[in-house]
């Protein structure tokens, strides 16, 4: 399990990976977000669901 010290190493890791990879999506999520014109679509989609 990833919370336990003995495993923090390998949580970190985990941790960059999963950060990697949202930042590969980034640029397409910008993209997507700029086009909205409604407010309340916009906030809808910038909160974490």
């Amino acid at each position: 399990d990833l919370k336990y010290e003995e495993n923090s190493v390998v949580a970190v890791k985990c941790l960059n990976e999963m950060v990697t990879n949202a930042l590969t999506h980034m640029e397409d999520c910008l993209r997507y977000m700029s086009a909205l014109n409604d407010p309340n679509i916009f906030r809808f989609c910038a909160i974490p669901q």
